[in-house]
């Protein structure tokens, strides 16, 4: 078989990862449901110039091959702010991030970063694009000896990156669904990982601080009733949970409760795990110190709570004067980029409104004293004259 120039491309539509690019024709395009989990964020699709490489172990290819990736930032990296580009590429490969260097396309942002193998291993070329800011492209030219990697990224890597086109992603992202809404399937949706946030404040709670700006308000007044020294308000992300309190809501939701530690309700409770394990149910053994805060605090993250997860925040304004925030959700997974979308900005937003109405100690009601009664006084005697 005479072999395909490799400057020789087509058009190919990919349904794996939603876009079209231009790839070399001979190529063999290779994925498996096991490098498809949209579930995680991400799927993949691989182009084989040695069809015999195309093996489901997926050894290092004995031949050039490209992988094609496209993820969801919120879902693989759900914990990460980066600051650029560079910084991406490093968390995402390993790379030194001062290597990066920006790729002209005529459509998304893009950059790349060029890797010599040692001996006998792949030269490696890599490039990101950003079709969003939580929606990107990876391309990845392994280039094994004795093909040039240099020859390769410019007849074939190049034009490819050029000429993505991204259509809708397949991976989900339900910002047009409720989060953790569920679907007709009677499955939960992933939930997106940025909000938009609004400044509240409660004149009842005395505190100020950050919070979803459609998530829809509510005060638990039975809760207040059975816990004495609290003050609490409720912000649901699925307004009908705001009308059932007692089960694991259907999406997310926040509690802020405002606990005046001189009540008599709380004069077993010596610590924040204390009040953690006590009053919420959760295991004082998950509790970290949380040391983002002007304030004393920790922090618990529950994996396992009521069929969802929850995290929880205490945080020590005083001694006698303390702040408890606990965010549930009923899909797992969504715990930790909900913690850093919602729960975190909030407890680093928390402003002192209004001084605690702490509990009055009980005054003292001294018995009454005895009054004597009034002693006899005799009259005088009669003294005989003389």
């Amino acid at each position: 078989m005479t072999p395909v120039p490799t400057s020789e491309l087509r058009t190919y539509d990919s349904d794996v990862l939603g876009l079209s690019a231009e790839v070399p024709a001979a190529w063999l395009p290779y994925s498996t449901d096991e490098l498809n989990d949209s579930s995680q964020g991400f799927v993949t699709e691989i182009l084989f110039e040695n069809p015999d490489d195309a093996r489901e172990d997926l050894p290092e290819p004995t031949s050039p091959a490209i992988v094609l990736m496209r993820l969801a930032t919120p879902v693989v990296a759900p914990e990460e702010t980066f600051e650029d580009p560079s910084t991406a590429m490093s968390f995402l490969f390993g790379v030194d991030s001062t290597k990066v260097r920006e790729f002209t396309t005529a459509g998304y942002p893009a950059y790349t970063l060029r890797q010599d193998g040692a001996a006998g291993e792949a030269d490696i070329v890599y490039y990101l694009l950003m079709v969003t800011e939580e929606d990107w492209v990876i391309a990845v030219l392994l280039a094994p000896p004795p093909a040039s990697l240099a020859l390769l990224d410019e007849t074939i890597m190049q034009p490819l990156v050029r000429s993505i086109q991204a259509g809708e992603s397949p991976i989900p992202f339900p910002s047009a669904a409720l989060p953790g809404e569920p679907t007709p399937d009677g499955t939960r949706v992933a939930v997106v990982s940025s909000f938009s946030l609004s400044r509240y404040t409660d004149e009842d709670l005395g505190l100020a601080f950050n919070v979803p700006d459609d998530w829809t308000l509510a005060v638990d007044e039975a809760l207040n009733a059975q816990a004495p020294g609290t003050t609490n308000v409720l912000f649901y992300a699925n307004p009908a949970d705001a009308e059932n309190r007692n089960q694991m809501p259907t999406a997310p939701a926040i509690g802020i409760v405002r606990v005046d530690m001189t009540h008599p309700n709380f004069a077993g409770v010596e610590t924040a795990e204390d009040l953690m394990e006590e009053y919420f149910g959760i295991d004082r053994e998950l509790s970290l110190p949380y040391v983002e805060l002007d304030y004393p605090a920790v922090r618990a993250l529950a994996p396992d709570l009521d069929g969802g997860a929850g995290v929880i925040y205490v945080v020590e304004l005083s001694p006698v004067d303390w702040v408890a925030v606990l965010l549930v959700t009923p899909v797992a997974r969504d715990i930790e980029p909900l913690d850093e979308a919602v729960t975190r900005p909030l407890v680093r937003s928390l402003e002192v409104t209004r001084a605690p109405a702490l509990t009055p100690l009980p005054t003292y009601t001294p018995l009454p004293t005895y009054t004597p009664q009034p002693t006899y006084t005799p009259r005088p005697t009669h003294t005989p004259e003389a």
